[in-house]
């Protein structure tokens, strides 16, 4: 009887000191989740000499951890992640940039103003500009493929390649020219684009027909951007804090009016949740589905056009006057640090 009392004590001491130690280990390993992630005053001190107030970032792509930014005066910033540095990359144009799509961390295609397209095959160490898709300004760009890709824009463009940006297709809408400014691709098939008046438009057939997704309201407001989490879950986003959503794959849309009238310029999925930015600094995260929470705990201000997050938790933000935003981790809620 006295010896196994002396087991179960002995047992109780060991449960004892597994917890202690546990007590001890699980704060620091909680700490190390919070502020995993590269050292920031190098990327800090990279940028003073990178971007200026007079940058402008309209459009982010991500693949693994590298990061394309491109915008205003033909500017297109890389980061690599694995290296923690950005460096500019040379496009050859002053043109405005607004779109960009990149395929791998090798082949990528970028968009802006009159229908200029510019493709690289090394992962933007070198950019080629390819024969204009038109004459129009192209806003958004979605390659699915190395050779299959979609390009919109202003008067209803909607132009399609299957060549690598070679030839481009006219896929435009013959009733309407309303502006498009986003675009959005599951496959080969099936794709949505957005713009102007709440318009919604999706096709099943590679883009060969369109069909509206809603009644587009001549008076209503521009949708800027559009994103899915899953081929059946998606979002756009538009002018004073108006946004849609799709459980269907596009083929029906829901209005939402959130009770922050800001413009909200452009939507995106981070830890598998829409993230959306605008004006003012607005960032708003998504607690529940269809429900946001404001989270700029940067006190940021300018306004934001760009996200995205890339293969190691790392998430990033930018927009006008060359601001950039760095989250490190993956978190139920973010803590967003200016880097310039």
């Amino acid at each position: 009887m006295m010896a196994r009392r002396q087991e179960k004590m002995e047992a109780a001491a060991k449960i004892c000191r597994l917890m202690g130690i546990l007590l001890i280990f699980l704060p620091m390993a909680v700490h190390a989740d919070r502020t995993s992630g590269p050292d920031l005053d190098p990327m800090k001190a990279g940028l003073k000499d990178t971007v200026t107030f007079r940058d402008k970032f309209y459009a982010a792509a991500t693949v693994g951890n590298q990061v394309w930014m491109v915008g205003y005066f033909g500017t297109i910033l890389h980061f690599d992640g694995d290296a923690a540095r950005f460096q500019k990359q040379e496009s050859h144009t002053r043109l405005p940039l607004f779109g960009v799509s990149f395929t791998d961390e090798k082949i990528g295609y970028i968009v802006g103003m009159q229908g200029i397209v510019l493709k690289t095959i090394d992962g933007g160490r070198t950019w080629t500009k390819m024969k204009p898709a038109g004459e129009a300004n192209l806003f958004a760009v979605q390659f699915i493929d190395a050779q299959k890709g979609w390009a919109v824009g202003d008067f209803g463009t909607i132009v399609h390649t299957n060549d690598g940006g070679r030839i481009w297709e006219k896929q435009s809408l013959d009733d309407t020219d309303i502006n498009f400014n986003g675009c959005h691709f599951m496959d080969a098939d099936r794709g949505v684009v957005v713009g102007e008046f709440e318009g919604i438009y999706r096709t099943e057939d590679g883009g060969a027909s369109w069909r509206p997704a809603n009644d587009p309201d001549y008076a209503g407001i521009s949708l800027f951007n559009v994103a899915f989490k899953t081929d059946h879950d998606g979002m756009a986003v538009g002018q004073n804090g108006v946004l849609f959503q799709t459980w269907d794959g596009g083929r029906s849309w829901q209005r939402k009016q959130l009770e922050r009238h800001d413009n909200l310029l452009n939507v995106g999925v981070i830890d598998n949740r829409y993230y959306i930015v605008g004006l003012r600094g607005l960032m708003l995260e998504e607690s529940f589905p269809g429900k946001f929470l404001e989270n700029n705990n940067s006190d940021a201000t300018d306004w934001f056009y760009c996200i995205g997050e890339m293969e190691d938790g790392s998430a990033i933000a930018a927009g006008d006057h060359g601001r950039i935003l760095w989250s490190s981790g993956r978190h139920s809620r973010r803590e967003w640090t200016i880097l310039n």
